[in-house]
């Protein structure tokens, strides 16, 4: 099996930083990412997709207890 590795904390700034500026990088955007980061393209697109889930599920928290719920 292949080791599983974690996202390092200048990584994971860095990504957010372009999160920020695109939460749906194009195909080329994400290889140049891969490029310049120690973790492959299909990492990147998928750090990508767990990070809109993770805003999104915040959203809807917040929206809850902002109406009251």
């Amino acid at each position: 099996m292949g080791e599983k590795r974690r996202t390092s904390e200048a990584l994971k700034f860095f990504l957010s930083a372009e999160y920020e500026k695109s939460p749906y990088p194009t195909s080329q955007q994400l290889k140049d990412l891969a490029e310049n980061g120690e973790f492959s393209r299909t990492q990147i697109r998928n750090w990508f997709e767990s990070e809109r889930q993770r805003v999104g599920l915040s959203e809807i928290k917040e929206n809850a207890l902002y109406q009251g719920e």
